[in-house]
């Protein structure tokens, strides 16, 4: 398939592809010949794109309104597309501040949105908080002492207040030291909200309906959890569940929480729906939701051809998510089947087509090579967590990831951001310092203030740089030197082909996730990929990658190279 394919695609289309095949891309230009179109027509359309990163979010509209510049021709459109992702930069400001900026341009709820807010480019959350103003909700995501909750609740009214949410780092530290000691908090999480609570599935087996619900013991332990869960004992895990729900602040609230209550309000202002909702609703980074985040943002859309989705499974590094393509296309057919239109045979169903990318525009040979490798290790040892798609392709050569492991902080990221003589620089607008969560942000920005752009793991999301230097990714993880053993062990040996050892994906289950962590780190970057870390827990996966001509590990007697200098230039992949 081409971006041509799906650019002139007259229907919905959920389009899959690894990182960098211009899915993104593709979305802007489909926008801009839409906008072109109706233009021309002399009519107006709600173009709304939507992501769980509100950076991206904002790069995205970035990108559109330099398109706009265009005379109008799609063809300009395209090469101006095409210039833009070749020297796309990253400004660099925090969630907070893009917060800020683009909030004071939205309205205070959802059916306020008129003509000139459109296309709108927003994250799930901004859109939450839009349709929250409409049904009388409000989510307060911050801690609050018990006076000033009181004050918030005052505050809004006739609204119903919650707070604070349940995030993965509130989980961690409040509630899983309570019930869940000796499992992989993530993956407890993950069964929790993902599974148990986010899937669209419910009693009524209709959204619609009313059946946003979160799963009884009995459909999880015989259906729901089979397969998709890397923890045996499901019974223990429902039980575990309920603690959780009894456990926490009444008024609290996770991501489940709150986009199935708008779910069940909005059923009842179907007018709302029919008078504002979108025309066209793109929605990037797909694998970031739940599957009742999908039904939601599908009731949104009142043009059963107007649904542009996009993901990959090898990102799902969201903390609660359990993302499946093959349950997102099973939550679409139950929804379209559901709509009352279908059922009363006004209109046939509509399902959007599957389209599959696989021509890489953003790395070089020899950073997919490594990627792909991180993928068949998914695929190999934890198959029902990433969807099977056709090997990516690129026609452009570069250097192996160059793996820097044990060393010391005295030498850190300072030389590595340094000249020969050890003075430091500032890194440029294409690189950037991508670390584990924000508790790594908050100390790497500590110790380094001027080097430059840091970022995490999430907020990394969808964008792309020239260099990458993912910074204490071992050592800031929760699996072991023991578990990353345990691959190397396990993989058949190149000379024979025979495996070592079988491998148990239940009790090396965390690699699942640190594996999708690692992929999606490696492929931000387009030329230079630079794994800096203070431990030596990824030794055994750097010399299993350097070992299949994948990988370099830097020996201490070679010249340091430097980011964004001389020895950084684009070189041959050999």
């Amino acid at each position: 398939a081409t971006e041509d394919s799906i650019i002139r695609h007259k229907s919905s289309c959920l389009v899959i592809g690894r990182s960098g095949t211009g899915k993104t891309t593709s979305m802007l230009l489909r926008m801009k010949a839409l906008e072109i179109g109706a233009q021309k027509l002399d009519h107006s359309i709600r173009q709304v794109f939507v992501t769980h990163s509100r950076k991206l979010a904002e790069e995205v509209e970035r990108c559109f309104k330099q398109l706009s510049r265009t005379s109008g021709k799609l063809e300009e459109v395209r090469v101006e597309a095409t210039e833009y992702q070749a020297e796309n930069t990253i400004r660099g400001l925090s969630d907070h501040q893009l917060d800020a900026q683009h909030d004071s341009s939205l309205p205070s709820c959802f059916s306020q949105l008129k003509e000139q807010h459109f296309p709108l480019f927003l994250s799930f959350d901004q859109l939450c908080t839009l349709l929250e103003g409409d049904v009388g909700l409000e989510f307060q995501a911050s801690e609050r002492d018990q006076y000033q909750a009181h004050r918030d609740i005052l505050a809004a009214g006739s609204r119903d207040w919650r707070g604070p949410e349940i995030t993965f780092e509130r989980f961690v530290s409040e509630i899983w030291p309570k019930i869940g000691r000796g499992l992989d908090p993530s993956l407890l999480f993950n069964e929790f909200i993902g599974v148990i609570k986010g899937l669209e599935v419910g009693s009524a087996l209709d959204p619609l309906a009313g059946g946003t619900v979160s799963l009884d013991r009995a459909s999880y332990e015989s259906v729901y959890g089979r397969g998709r869960s890397m923890l045996l004992d499901r019974t223990h895990v429902y039980s575990l569940f309920k603690l959780y729900e009894k456990r926490r602040s009444p008024l609290s609230y996770d991501r489940a929480d709150r986009t199935r209550e708008l779910l069940n309000r909005l059923t009842e202002k179907k007018s709302l729906l029919e008078q504002h909702g979108f025309d066209f609703l793109y929605v990037d980074e797909v694998q970031d939701n739940l599957l009742i985040d999908i039904a939601l943002l599908k009731m949104l859309c009142r043009n059963p051809h107007g649904l542009f989705l996009a993901g990959d499974t090898a990102q799902t590094i969201s903390a609660g998510s359990a993302f499946r393509f093959d349950d997102i296309k099973a939550c679409l057919f139950r929804m379209e089947r559901a709509d009352e239109k279908v059922k009363t045979g006004k209109r046939k169903p509509v399902d959007p087509q599957i389209v599959e990318l696989s021509t890489n525009y953003r790395s070089h040979f020899g950073i997919l090579k490594a990627a792909g490798f991180i993928v068949t290790l998914l695929s190999q040892f934890f198959p029902y967590s990433v969807d099977q798609f056709s090997p990516e392709i690129s026609k452009v050569v570069g250097p192996r990831p160059l793996f820097f492991l044990g060393r010391q902080e005295d030498d850190g990221l300072s030389i590595l951001a340094g000249n020969k003589r050890g003075v430091i620089m500032t890194l440029g607008a294409e690189q950037v310092v991508i670390v584990r969560n924000e508790e790594a942000y908050n100390r790497a920005t500590t110790r380094y203030p001027n080097i430059g752009m840091i970022m995490t793991l999430y907020e990394s999301k969808g964008l792309e740089f020239n260099d990458v230097i993912l910074y204490n990714f071992f050592a800031d993880s929760i699996a072991t030197a023991a578990d990353w053993e345990a691959i190397r062990r396990a993989l058949a040996d190149p000379s024979t082909g025979t495996y070592h050892r079988s491998f148990d994906c239940h009790r090396y289950a965390t690699l699942q996730n640190e594996l999708k962590a690692l992929y999606v780190g490696m492929t931000r970057s387009r030329q230079h990929v630079w794994i800096w870390d203070s431990s030596d827990d990824g030794l055994d996966l750097a010399e299993l990658m350097q070992s299949r001509g994948l990988a370099t590990i830097w020996n201490s007697d070679d010249e340091l190279p430097q980011v964004g200098g001389e020895e950084a230039a684009f070189i041959p992949y050999h």
